[in-house]
C-alpha cells in the first residue's frame, strides 16, 4: 500500500518525461528554443501529449524538464532539407518555369536560425558569394619559321 501511495504521489511536475522546453546551445554561446510547452502544461514524452502538472502515470522517472542539444559553430552553420514552402514540394507553381525558391527541387534548406534558403544560390545571408573567376586574357602569338 505504501509503494502504491508513493507511485500515485509522483506526478508530471516531478517527472523527467515531462518536457517543458527543448533548446539547442551553440559553441558561440547562442541558444535557440525549438519547443516551448503551452502555459500550465508540459509534453509527456511517453504519452506524446500535453498534460497538466498534477497528472500521474506509471512511467515516472526522475529528471530534468528541459531537453538540451549542443552543436558546434553558430546556428546558421546547421540546416536540414524539407519541403519548399513556396510550391509545397511540387517543384513549380503550375508554370513552365521552376519554383523561384527551390529551383525545381521541391526542397529547400531550413537553417537553425530560422532562415529558409534559396536553392538557386544555396547561400545563407551570412555567407559571402564566391568571387567571380578571374578573366584570363591570352596573347596572340606569332610563329617564327612556321613553328607553333
Amino acid at each position: 500500500m505504501k509503494r502504491l501511495r508513493q507511485r500515485l504521489e509522483c506526478n508530471c511536475k516531478d517527472c523527467g518525461n515531462w518536457l517543458l522546453e527543448r533548446k539547442t546551445i551553440y559553441d558561440d554561446g547562442s541558444e535557440i528554443v525549438t519547443y516551448k510547452a503551452p502555459e500550465g502544461k508540459g509534453n509527456c514524452q511517453v504519452l506524446q501529449l500535453d498534460t497538466a502538472p498534477d497528472f500521474g502515470c506509471n512511467s515516472f522517472k526522475h529528471g530534468n524538464h528541459t531537453e538540451t542539444t549542443n552543436k558546434s559553430g553558430v546556428p546558421w552553420h546547421h540546416w536540414h532539407f524539407d519541403v519548399c514552402p513556396t510550391c509545397n514540394g511540387r517543384g513549380n507553381p503550375g508554370e513552365a518555369r521552376p519554383c523561384p525558391q527551390c529551383w525545381g527541387t521541391g526542397h529547400v534548406r531550413y537553417y537553425d536560425d530560422g532562415f529558409i534558403g534559396n536553392e538557386k544560390t544555396q547561400l545563407h545571408p551570412n555567407e559571402k558569394p564566391p568571387l567571380p573567376a578571374p578573366e584570363i586574357k591570352l596573347k596572340k602569338m606569332e610563329s617564327k619559321e612556321g613553328i607553333l
